[in-house]
């Protein structure tokens, strides 16, 4: 596949990662909140979707641990990822770190992308394939303040997941 100048939308995604996308879902066990996991930490939250109940959703958050790079100062590097999926198929994935060096994958086609970027379900690739976070235009952060949360609050958008969800965003320390 050729990135070089293409913009992902919705439609570049999977019939059936766009049909689960649009299926409206909440946490299986009522309202839980969100509470953001720790630097080496993660969180899976079921979902269901009143649509299909067959369907196993999940919605998984990964902080890992701090790294320290010294520049100036010492300065933590936070790599995060969040993805929504059915079962064991990532729909979605972005990866994301404040020190975008740290973030590097080779496409099947052998594309290597550099920095922030988001796995997206297409076509022939699956979720193996991912583009630049400013190359797509499906999980767009209405703000940015170099964090992973902005995205991560559009993904929940994208994924029409229940705004009952309350979140609560940690310093990841």
């Amino acid at each position: 596949m050729d990135i070089d100048n293409k913009i992902y939308s919705f439609s570049d995604l999977t019939d059936k990662t766009q049909e689960y996308l649009k299926m409206p879902k909440r946490p299986v066990n009522g309202i839980p909140v969100l509470d953001w996991p720790k630097a080496g930490c993660k969180l899976n939250i079921e979902l269901i979707s009143d649509e299909c109940m067959k369907i196993k959703f999940f919605l998984d958050i990964h902080e890992s641990k701090l790294q320290s790079s010294i520049l100036l100062t010492a300065q933590p590097d936070r790599k995060s990822a969040t993805q929504a999926r059915y079962a064991s198929n990532v729909m979605i994935r972005i990866d994301f770190s404040n020190n975008q060096e740290l973030l590097k994958h080779r496409n099947p086609d052998g594309t290597m992308i550099y920095g922030n970027h988001i796995h997206l379900d297409v076509p022939d690739y699956g979720s193996k394939f991912a583009v630049p976070i400013f190359q797509q235009d499906i999980i767009v952060a209405e703000y940015e303040n170099g964090t992973i949360y902005p995205f991560f609050e559009s993904l929940l958008r994208v994924d029409s997941i229940s705004d009952k969800l309350i979140r609560n965003y940690s310093l990841g320390v």
